[in-house]
């Protein structure tokens, strides 16, 4: 399982972490205004990070973001996310996209079936 993390410019970096981790992603400014650019940087590098592995490149990815323009949702199918979902989301979204992830799953393994 990849692993990809966000820091602020004050973090405690170990070797461990560096060894461990396939992303370390810092904030650039303080205070932190680059938040949501920088989680959306490490979710960027997370979601290829897995479309690239073999095991695990067919789960269903889901963004759930404050930024909905079309220019973020472009960003996400661009980076492997199956779904872009932008935040406040209520029970009925929720069920959607649980439909929608169960069905692509099911449309995924037909085709890898039938290959």
């Amino acid at each position: 399982m990849p692993i990809v993390a966000s820091l602020d410019l004050h973090a405690n970096v170990t070797h461990r972490m560096l060894r461990e981790a396939d992303a370390l992603v810092s904030y650039r400014t303080y205070p932190h205004v680059d938040m949501a650019d920088t989680g959306a940087l490490a979710a960027e590098l997370m979601a290829r990070r897995l479309r690239a592995d073999g095991v695990l490149g067919g789960v269903v990815l889901v963004a759930l973001t404050g930024w909905g323009s079309s220019e973020d949702q472009r960003r996400t199918a661009e980076a492997g996310f199956d779904h872009h979902l932008t935040k406040p989301m209520g029970p009925g979204e929720i069920a959607d996209i649980l439909q929608r992830s169960t069905d692509l799953l099911r449309s995924r393994s037909s085709s890898a079936e039938s290959n």
